[in-house]
C-alpha cells in the first residue's frame, strides 16, 4: 500500500492502480542484466563506405544498460549539463523504492516479450508510452530485442511507433538494426516511417546490405 501512495503521488491515481492489476502480481526478484550482442558486420570494398559504416554501426551499438527510472523522477534538469555519470540521473528524494522496482519490472517485461503481462498492466493504465530515462519507450525494448507479439500489443494499445530515444534511434531502425524481420514487418505495417530517426532504418538497412527491408519500405 505505502507504495501504491506513492505512485499516487509521483504519476496520478491511473499509475497507482496500474501497480495492482487484479490477477498479476510482479516477480520477487527482478532481472536486470542484459546481453545484446550487434550482428556481424560485412564487410564492404565500396570506396569511401567505411567512415559511415562506423558511425551507423556506433550509433545503433546498445550502450551499457544502468538501472531504469521513469521520466521524470529525477530533479536534475535535461537541458542541465551532464556530470561524470550523466547517463544516470538520481531520484527524487522521498520516491519508494517500490516504485522504482515496480517501473523497472515493467521495461523488463517489455526486453523479455512477456506480451500478456505487460499488456494487462497497460491496460490498467500505465501508459503504452513509458519511458526510461534514456527516452527507450516500451515499444523500443520490445522491438529492439526481438518480441514481435509484444510490438502487436503495444501498438494496438495506442504506442507511438515512431516514438525516439534520446540518441535518435526509433523502435523500426533498432529492429532493422538486429534483423528481426517480423518485428520489421509489424512495426512499418503498423505506420513507421522508414525515414525517421538517426539513423534511419532505410540508411541501416542500406549499410548493412538488409536488401529485404529495402524491399518492404519500397525503396
Amino acid at each position: 500500500m505505502a507504495a501504491i501512495r506513492s505512485a499516487v503521488a509521483e504519476f496520478g491515481s491511473p499509475m497507482a492502480e496500474a501497480m495492482s492489476p487484479p490477477v498479476i502480481a510482479p516477480p520477487d526478484r527482478i532481472a536486470t542484466s542484459e546481453a545484446m550482442t550487434a550482428p556481424r558486420v560485412r564487410s564492404s570494398d565500396r570506396p569511401g563506405c567505411g567512415d559511415r559504416e562506423e558511425v551507423i554501426i556506433a550509433s545503433m551499438m546498445p550502450q551499457l544498460r544502468r538501472p531504469d527510472r521513469i521520466q521524470g523522477m529525477s530533479g536534475q534538469n535535461r537541458d542541465e549539463a551532464g556530470g561524470p555519470d550523466s547517463g544516470t540521473r538520481a531520484p527524487r528524494e522521498g520516491v519508494d523504492p517500490e516504485v522504482l522496482e515496480f517501473a523497472q519490472m515493467l521495461f523488463q517485461l517489455a526486453r523479455d516479450g512477456e506480451t500478456e503481462r505487460l499488456a494487462a498492466y497497460v491496460d490498467a493504465g500505465v501508459s503504452p508510452d513509458l519511458t526510461n530515462e534514456r527516452g527507450d519507450a516500451l515499444l523500443m525494448l520490445a522491438a529492439y530485442n526481438g518480441h514481435p507479439d509484444t510490438v502487436r500489443a503495444l501498438l494496438a494499445r495506442g504506442a507511438d511507433v515512431d516514438r525516439a530515444n534520446d540518441r535518435g534511434q526509433t523502435p523500426l531502425a533498432g529492429a532493422v538494426f538486429k534483423g528481426y524481420g517480423e518485428v520489421v514487418r509489424v512495426l512499418f505495417e503498423g505506420g513507421a516511417d522508414p525515414n525517421g530517426g538517426t539513423p534511419t532504418a532505410v540508411d541501416t538497412a542500406r549499410m548493412f546490405e538488409k536488401d529485404a527491408f529495402l524491399e518492404l519500405f519500397g525503396v
